[in-house]
């Protein structure tokens, strides 16, 4: 392959591709994968790769491997193991991209409709994860991750039946001074729980329907 052909071997930490930084991360992995996939028949990237205290400059110029793949240069990207502190970081950043994502989906999907296609019940999630389960543990827990994320979120959106809907009756009587009555609230949360059911249904119609159609 085109990175071996130049010189780069197993341990080369790349470092900057075509002038931009590569973080020591996922992150760094998308820029590397984000540039090469740029190139053309024929152009080159432009390799800083940092071994054993030096830095090294390499020009590779990818190649097409099968029509199912985009232009690679032949590299494989190995695990970096963190210590407990880091992994912690790691998490937590995570956590706060990941939430970012998702309510910029959420205001996007009630601004405009955007991904309304998109949506997925529990059958569309399950029929999601049985495609990625034979990548191992860490697509599982992935997977977990990210449900119970938008779980959270979801519950704290301000509509009856969620515990969004909860904290605004509060913030009412707070304000108020006066407690709303409970055969009230009741009727509110029993009409969101109603609406919320139709929902589920409609969604769950919808990722039968596309099982059946592919």
């Amino acid at each position: 392959m085109p990175a071996a052909e130049q010189g780069i071997i197993a341990g080369d930490i790349i470092t900057q591709i075509n002038g931009k930084e590569v973080s020591y991360d996922t992150a760094g992995v998308t820029v590397i994968s984000e540039e090469i996939g740029k190139a053309s028949q024929g152009e080159t990237v432009h390799l800083t790769v940092y071994r054993n205290g030096d830095e090294l400059e390499f020009d590779v110029t990818p190649m097409i491997v099968s029509d199912s793949e985009g232009p690679l240069i032949g590299i494989q990207f190995s695990v970096k193991k963190n210590s407990f502190t880091d992994a912690v970081k790691g998490a937590a950043r995570m956590t706060k991209e990941s939430s970012t994502i998702m309510v910029d989906a959420l205001k996007k999907l009630i601004t405009r409709g955007e991904g309304i296609n998109d949506m997925s019940g529990p059958v569309g999630i399950v029929t999601t994860i049985s495609d990625y389960i034979d990548e191992g543990m860490y697509m599982i827990l992935y997977f977990m991750f990210i449900i119970s994320l938008n779980l959270g979120i979801m519950n704290l959106l301000p509509l009856p039946a969620l515990d969004g809907g909860r904290l605004i009756f509060i913030i009412i009587e707070g304000i108020s001074g006066k407690k709303v009555p409970p055969e009230k609230e009741g009727l509110v949360h029993l009409a969101g729980f109603a609406l919320l059911i139709a929902l589920m249904i409609f969604i769950t119609y919808k990722d039968i329907a596309r099982i059946i159609t592919g």
